[in-house]
């Protein structure tokens, strides 16, 4: 860290000049912390500089490295705060991330933030030739909105022809029945990665199968884990063979049956729902209490989910109830019914407009707008709903109310349906 009195223009031609690598993004950022400290210094309330420099500055000017490996944080992108979205886009865009599938883009799908931490922790810190591993989702390698994540992998990123970088994935270990993140059900990979060569499929991929119904001990040893598991050689590779279908949703499979099922693969006549996403189910999943001469006594589930809310108890029309099927209510051929919800839509899965359910269900009306606060301030009403009711529901459609369905849970070690 220099010192000296130094403008915001002196300490960017320093900058430049030491640290010729550094984009024009990092140089401004480095200006802008620069900036900050210098007002800090000003306050008397340098003291909290180390802490500062070893978070900020330090990343960027240590250089590159021969291994890198973390855990990066698994965020889903409609659950960030609006600046921050904004803020990220254009990341977000330098590496290919936002490659579309058909009818989606940012925002649409369920991006995870590790995406963006990967590509960025490869891109930064390390070394050409260098290794990289990190445990990320193992959804990535399936969902669409992983279609350029999944690029990523095997081309780099080319936004930038001059900084375009070589990106090698030497093997995938899958963790899904292991848990290894205590109290938490994630489906779980380890990705090993080059930064050497170009990917090449099939990709090797070692299934670890914890034959017990709970995870490992967090304090297992490698040598414990191997033994209280089964471990399969399998492979990873895109539905459909050829480059051009990288960003398409790859399968594990023993590598014996894949050009067999290379062979059948057709495309689906069906196609995936996400289900309602209310993003506040502790509004909207309620309890039935009783059968009233005006309607249906239900209370809300206030304590459920991340954020609470008050718990209201009030008769509502029966119309817009109907029964809840959670994840953990799904089993091997059958389902159980978890509880109700309140679905603000008709039966031709449209958004009841405020003027009509005024009129025709008042009651259901008068209670979600004694939440009319939290639902506004709702991730997914800011990404979709703005020109919607402030009571709208993300994933509602006529398949919604379809008298049959096939359904299966959407985070699980094992594929119940």
């Amino acid at each position: 860290m220099c010192k000296g009195d130094y403008s915001e223009e002196e300490f960017e031609k320093l900058i430049e000049r030491d640290f010729a690598d550094l984009k024009e993004d990092s140089i401004a950022s480095l200006v802008e912390l620069y900036d900050k400290i210098k007002d800090l210094e000003k306050e008397g309330k340098n003291r909290i500089w180390t802490r500062l420099l070893k978070n900020s500055f330090a990343p960027l000017l240590m250089g590159k490295f021969d291994f890198v490996v973390g855990n990066p944080p698994w965020v889903n992108w409609e659950s960030l705060p609006e600046h921050y979205r904004e803020e990220t886009k254009k990341l977000w865009d330098y590496y290919g991330l936002l490659e579309r599938t058909k009818g989606m883009g940012l925002g649409k799908v369920k991006r995870d933030m590790a995406m963006l931490f990967t590509a960025r922790c490869i891109d930064r810190y390390l070394k050409d030739g260098g290794k990289f591993s990190f445990l990320i989702p193992f959804t990535t390698y399936k969902t669409q909105a992983g279609a350029g994540f999944r690029k990523f992998l095997v081309k780099g990123y080319w936004k930038d022809k001059k900084a375009n970088s070589p990106c090698n994935v030497l093997k995938v270990h899958d963790l899904v029945t292991l848990y290894p993140f205590e109290g938490a059900i994630n489906r779980t990979s380890l990705i090993v990665i080059e930064k050497k060569g170009e990917t090449e499929f099939p990709i090797p991929c070692m299934m670890w199968n914890n034959p017990r119904s709970r995870g490992m001990d967090q304090e297992a040893k490698l040598e414990d884990v191997r033994k209280a598991t089964r471990q399969f050689d399998m492979i990873l590779a895109p539905i459909r063979r050829g480059k051009a279908n990288v960003n398409m949703p790859w399968m594990i499979i023993g590598e014996k049956a894949y050009s067999g099922v290379i062979k059948v693969m057709r495309a689906s006549r069906y196609r995936a729902y996400e289900g309602t996403n209310t993003a506040l189910n502790s509004v909207y999943w309620i309890n039935i209490l009783s059968k009233e001469p005006t309607g249906i006594l239900i209370e809300n589930l206030s304590n459920i989910g991340k954020r609470k809310v008050k718990e209201i108890r009030t008769v509502i029309e029966p119309n817009l109830i109907y029964p809840l099927m959670r994840g953990r209510d799904i089993k091997k051929w059958y389902s159980t019914l978890s509880n109700y919800m309140v679905v603000p839509f008709n039966e031709e899965g449209t958004q009841l407009e405020e003027s009509e359910l005024k009129i025709r269900f008042l009651k259901s009306y008068e209670f979600l707008t004694k939440f009319k606060t939290e639902l506004i301030s709702r991730s997914v009403y800011k990404l979709f709903g703005k020109k919607k009711p402030f009571y709208y529901v993300h994933g509602v459609g006529r398949y919604t109310f379809a008298p049959y369905k096939v359904v299966w849970k959407e985070i699980s070690g094992r594929i119940y349906g």
